[in-house]
């Protein structure tokens, strides 16, 4: 659930490292079975 709650944070702020963030912390979780 937090992990979802950060997802949504950096989809929404202008950082220019954000979907790169997304990409990595998405992969993590799937390499871990942690459902996004």
């Amino acid at each position: 659930d937090t992990l979802r709650d950060i997802l949504s944070l950096l989809r929404n702020t202008n950082h220019p490292q954000g979907e790169q963030m997304i990409k990595i912390m998405r992969s993590w979780a799937r390499t871990n079975n942690i459902p996004v």
